[in-house]
């Protein structure tokens, strides 16, 4: 039986219409997924759903909204008395969530007082069963701290706690694990489906990450343009996609047989723009003129009495979408070394008091060293905080090196050396006032100082070219481009300055994932024209496998293991790696794998632990861990900082 019925939901906001008649139902204990890329409409079907959309902007239509036969298109002061106790919400980023000036013990009462709950012992019993359920450790503790005082896996178990406080029928996690990293991800989610399993909750699960998918849910619905393109089981969707869209999304992510990534082409037509045929017709390598370009196809069955359906009048009458393989060679073993990495410390002063004196430092990067070869992509992964980016920037010249030699071909590091960064985030990294011209002739005019007005034109234009973008972008801003092709320009920005070593910082993170793809395989293609060195810095481990050489393995501003990527992928021999690789998500369900949960929290960069750095967590750990650090040495081939391996 349905607990969760939505019939034709349309949602917009004036001319943008971001919910296009979207419908479909969840059962008790289940899990729904709703899948999609940026700006597909996802999260604004939730919002719609918890009748959370502005009343004065957002126009919500639709046949039904029912939860457990009452219907969900009422008044918002009725609607109030429903969410919380029978609809709980998990929002995507908890430190915005959570009210920085309360603590967690009155943020929490706030959900038991909002529905007629006021006795204060029930109230911090409850809270301390409900933190306890989420494996908080000292929920009394807990209660009375501020949210900055949390990490952020303990943020977002305080946000399922309020979530669950009132034990509702129906929870929505919209993005629950996006700003986690991936150790604390598989936590989250792993207990959020405890949970449910325990109290039969049924789920609508929004993301964009198809291993999330893949572990957690039960069924799924692919979105795109604010419809729903197809919807099956989840075993079904991953194994046999038949709409084009869904076949090319599963393209795009990355593969362990290093192939090249499929790439969408074109744009996501505009919600105040959006056809009245095929929404995806304009992107589809299987549409037909005629046919796809004069309706709108409606979800049916792909064969009569199945419950996977698809919304495509070509279904199952085109061959399905495949990739050619894509032999990436390997770095020759004899190439000259691009960057040698000696003994490098970065640390950041703590200042305290009137004249801020300096009373310690946060150890951000200390004592790491490594080399990498010409022409080589050099991955540097990690969860957040361990000082991958910090170790970036000092390359680049952004962060003072404290102590440690960094030589780049053979020559110390210095403002002549040849190396640029691309950072994570395109858009904060471009100027908005300056035009893309004026951006690429910035570092022309440092390097190339002597070329007139015309020269210099003609010399950004070709560079737009070569990252794959019109010459006539050269006279438009950074708001009139796409999150993809303005992360193109800092890649040109990047070349403008002719490097030899580029220092790449998350710089698909905060891409979708088709447009992850496009920039992914326009770096392999600069790679192999110009014979770049890329320091590819990440967290997303299938990437790692999919585009890197070699990779280095950080913790808490230690390398913790190094070596070439297909040996490490395939056997991780440090406990942390181990670890980190197990937590990792993806789509081949085929072969399921151990998880390793590490205990307790990652300690300060400020406040290091003595020793070995990951001995206060290491399932191996011994003694003397925490009495010697454990500095790299060579086995089979790669350098591993532990001695008990």
């Amino acid at each position: 039986m349905s607990l969760l019925e939505v019939k034709n939901l349309h949602v917009s906001f004036g001319k943008a219409r971001a919910v296009c008649g979207i419908s479909f139902s969840i059962n008790e204990g289940e899990t729904f997924a709703l899948v999609g890329e940026s700006g597909c409409g996802k999260t604004t079907a939730a919002l719609a759903i918890a009748g959370l959309l502005p009343r004065h902007s957002a126009k919500v239509i639709a046949d039904k909204i029912v939860l457990k036969e009452k219907s969900l298109l009422r008044p918002p002061d009725e609607l109030r008395h429903i969410r919380g106790k029978e609809i709980g919400f998990i929002f995507q980023e908890p430190m915005s969530s959570l009210n920085p000036v309360f603590t967690v013990g009155w943020q929490l009462a706030e959900v038991f007082k909002a529905h007629g709950i006021t006795n204060p012992d029930e109230i911090y019993k409850r809270s301390i069963e409900l933190l306890s359920l989420t494996g908080l450790s000292q929920p009394e503790a807990r209660l009375k701290q501020y949210p900055h005082e949390l990490s952020g896996g303990m943020k977002q178990r305080v946000m399922i706690a309020m979530a669950l406080a009132l034990k509702p029928d129906l929870l929505i996690s919209d993005e629950p694990t996006t700003a986690l990293d991936v150790t604390i991800q598989w936590q989250i989610l792993s207990l959020i489906r405890q949970i449910q399993k325990k109290q039969n909750l049924a789920q609508l699960l929004i993301t964009h990450d198809l291993g999330v998918v893949a572990e957690f849910a039960d069924r799924v619905a692919v979105m795109y343009a604010g419809q729903i393109v197809e919807t099956a089981s989840t075993k079904e969707i991953l194994s046999r996609p038949v709409h084009p869209y869904t076949q090319a999304l599963l393209a795009a992510l990355p593969k362990k047989n290093r192939k090249k990534l499929y790439s969408i082409s074109g744009r996501v037509p505009s919600p105040t723009d959006y056809p009245a045929y095929c929404h995806f017709f304009q992107r589809c390598f299987a549409a037909k003129q005629g046919v796809c370009d004069k309706a709108i196809p409606t979800l049916k069955p792909v064969k009569e009495g199945f419950t996977h359906q698809v919304a495509c009048f070509l279904a199952g009458e085109f061959s399905p979408l495949s990739i050619p393989a894509y032999s990436i060679p390997a770095v020759k073993k004899d190439q000259p070394i691009a960057l040698n990495v000696q003994n490098l410390g970065v640390h950041y002063p703590i200042r305290k008091g009137v004249f801020k004196r300096i009373v310690g430092y946060v150890k951000a990067v200390h004592g790491v060293s490594f080399t990498v070869k010409q022409a080589e992509t050099f991955a540097l992964v990690g969860e957040s905080g361990c000082g991958k980016t910090s170790l970036g920037k000092a390359l680049v010249g952004l962060n003072p090196i404290r102590y440690g030699n960094v030589f780049v071909n053979g020559v110390p590091l210095s403002r002549e050396t040849k190396i640029q960064m691309v950072f994570q985030d395109p858009y904060s990294s471009l100027n908005p006032r300056m035009m893309i011209g004026q951006a690429l002739e910035e570092p022309l005019k440092i390097t190339k100082p002597n070329l007139s007005a015309a020269e210099y034109e003609l010399q950004a234009k070709k560079l737009l070219e070569t990252v794959g973008l019109e010459p006539m972008a050269y006279s438009k801003y950074p708001h009139e481009f796409s999150g993809g092709q303005r992360q193109r320009i800092t890649i040109a920005r990047a070349l403008a300055a002719n490097p030899e070593f580029i220092v790449c910082d998350e710089a698909t993170s905060a891409l979708d994932v088709s447009v992850q793809a496009q920039i992914i395989n326009l770096l392999r293609d600069l790679q192999d024209k110009f014979s770049l060195t890329y320091l590819f810095i990440t967290h997303n481990l299938p990437l790692v496998e999919s585009f890197a050489d070699s990779v280095a393995v950080m913790y808490l501003g230690k390398i913790m293991e190094i070596g070439s990527a297909a040996e490490i992928f395939e056997n991780p021999l440090h406990p942390y790696t181990k670890a980190l690789f197990s937590a990792a998500l993806s789509t081949d369900t085929s072969s399921p794998k151990e998880r390793i949960r590490l205990q307790g929290e990652i300690p300060s960069a400020a406040n290091p632990p003595t020793g070995c750095v990951f001995h206060t967590r290491c399932p191996i750990a011994k003694a003397e861990c925490a009495l010697r650090q454990m500095p790299l040495r060579e086995v089979n081939g790669r350098k591993i900082a532990c001695d008990f391996v």
